[in-house]
């Protein structure tokens, strides 16, 4: 699980640069393209910082977090990291990765998008919004449903999953639209 969540959020995001880079061709600078890489390369992992604070900071008792810290304890920390990765599925209460979250993140984006002077803030928050879009369809398409618990564990009344369905394509949707933006 380790290496599929490294290396798929890393070639999701070196895929989603280059087609971006493509697309600004003539319109940047090599300084331009450094910084759009760099806000690019930062922004894939960003997120995973939610992990680290459920694990230490919201739920420090619950069996991940107990274990990550065991672990880390003996400095045994090749295996931390790798059971950190095994146990990503196991965290549904995040503070960044949730239905209401992602709202305020798509106004943050188009705020960034249309008054950013710097390339490298547009590249961070994109693929940071890339990486919870990736989060969710691999929830998707491994349950192969949309319940998506972990999306919508603030949400108390229970949802129809045609609901849960529209709003993943619902944002799906606008970041294509907000790429417009970007490339624009």
């Amino acid at each position: 699980m380790l290496y599929y969540e490294f290396f798929s959020h890393l070639v999701i995001s070196l895929i989603y640069l280059l087609i971006i880079s493509f697309f600004k061709i003539g319109r940047f600078n090599t300084g331009d393209y450094l910084l759009l890489w760099t806000g690019g390369l930062v922004g894939t992992y960003f997120l995973d910082i939610d992990h680290l604070i459920y694990v230490f900071l919201r739920r420090p008792n619950e069996v991940s977090g107990l274990k990550t810290k065991e672990l880390l304890k003996k400095k045994d920390y090749k295996r931390a990291v790798i059971y950190f990765a095994n146990t990503h599925f196991e965290r549904n209460e995040l503070s960044f990765h949730n239905a209401i979250f992602i709202p305020i993140w798509i106004i943050f984006c188009f705020f960034i998008l249309t008054s950013a002077d710097s390339i490298f803030a547009p590249g961070l928050v994109m693929t940071m919004y890339l990486h919870l879009l990736k989060d969710i369809w691999d929830v998707v398409r491994i349950e192969k449903s949309y319940n998506l618990l972990f999306l919508f564990w603030q949400i108390k009344k229970p949802l129809e999953e045609r609901i849960k369905k529209y709003y993943v394509w619902g944002i799906t949707v606008v970041f294509v639209l907000e790429n417009f933006l970007f490339l624009r």
